[in-house]
């Protein structure tokens, strides 16, 4: 019998930083310019108001008022304590949240061609014509997510309908996300792929192939969205979710957390680490990249939780990442086997160990 490893990604914000949500540095920021470019639209002025008049009544403590997760976590203790005059709900924090992230989630185009016709056209003959508009901001996420899913994707022909996939039959990984973000990204990526792919069946689509978990809910489950604050807890209704991360986790072979700091303040992430670290029986590497400090503070966070051998940190940018796992091993063309051509998705595993360890540092340097 044949072993297949167990592999869980667990993202953070730098995983959707490239596509153009915010980050909790710059949440604020993003906020205030939507209400600026559109006044009124949004909802937005209930929250950017109440943060106007901590700043004007600042007067006996060091407070960063353009951080996100500081501004709700004071608005979130007045409020529970019926201190707070303008009466900021917590359902005011989930819908400044969902208002603000769902205005900077852009559309995934169609690829050239295929959204003028229906059609595929000649002139799409690289795999990168066929998943994903030119010079769209989620060209590196799309061909990941196949990757994810290990598929091959078969090559069209000319005025075809559809994009068709077969996927892998004796997979060596299975695939799991586990995030920390409230966007949708990856499903963008499964909606956008359901769009025009499809097995040779013509029945399943990509949707149904990968399980993702939101830690903190998403945009998408309604009211149960756990705001950034330094008073988070497990919210009841998230706890179905924290208890299957945690099997993943523990049953995971692989662990690969990408861009995520790994906060002081994010104590029930690093319980929820240490939690599976200890169930884990079959566990063999811990792979970490983030975009770090001069002083290494975020090497230095995850060094003080994991001691693992096959743990390693890599200080670089999740992009890069993206874009060196989806174009190395022939993957920037089509590969012809038993008389077709096609675009394997399904050596996601050997294109990462080039890039994290072959390649090495160098390969995520600012430069």
């Amino acid at each position: 019998m044949k072993l297949v490893e167990n592999v869980v990604y667990l993202l953070g914000a730098g995983f959707s930083q490239p596509v153009g949500l915010p980050l909790i540095g710059n949440f604020l920021e993003k906020a205030k310019d939507l209400e600026q470019a559109e006044p009124g639209k949004h909802n937005l002025r209930k929250i950017i108001e109440a943060v106007g008049e901590m700043h004007a009544t600042r007067t006996h403590c060091k407070a960063n008022f353009e951080d996100i997760e500081e501004v709700l976590s004071v608005l979130e203790m007045q409020a529970i304590t019926g201190r707070q005059a303008s009466s900021i709900s917590p359902e005011d924090f989930t819908a400044f949240i969902r208002t603000v992230i769902g205005a900077y989630t852009p559309e995934i185009e169609l690829p050239e061609g295929l959204a003028e016709t229906g059609r595929w056209g000649a002139d799409q003959v690289t795999p990168d014509d066929c998943l994903v508009a030119r010079g769209s901001v989620y060209r590196h996420h799309v061909p990941f997510v196949v990757g994810l899913l290990g598929f091959r994707i078969v090559s069209p022909g000319k005025g075809e309908q559809w994009l068709y996939y077969e996927p892998q039959r004796e997979r060596e990984r299975r695939y799991n996300v586990v995030t920390l973000n409230y966007d949708l990204v990856i499903e963008r990526c499964l909606q956008h792929l359901g769009r025009f792919l499809r097995d040779r069946s013509g029945v399943r689509s990509a949707e149904e192939e990968l399980e993702i978990i939101h830690l903190h809910g998403s945009i998408a489950h309604g009211p149960s969205i756990v705001p950034p604050t330094s008073l988070k807890a497990l919210h009841p209704g998230l706890r179905k979710m924290w208890r299957r991360a945690l099997t993943l986790l523990a049953e995971a072979n692989h662990i690969r957390i990408l861009g995520y700091s790994l906060p002081d303040n994010d104590s029930y992430i690093r319980y929820l680490l240490k939690a599976a670290a200890c169930e884990a029986q079959n566990l063999k590497r811990i792979d970490v990249l983030c975009l770090d400090d001069n002083d290494g503070t975020v090497k230095k966070r995850y060094d003080g939780l994991f001691e693992s051998r096959g743990y390693q940190f890599i200080n670089g940018r999740v992009e890069t990442y993206l874009m060196s796992c989806m174009s190395r091993a022939g993957a920037s063309g089509w590969t012809n086997a038993h008389g077709a051509n096609y675009w394997d998705g399904t050596l996601l595993d050997r294109r990462h160990e080039r890039a994290l360890v072959d390649a090495g540092p160098d390969l995520f340097s600012e430069s």
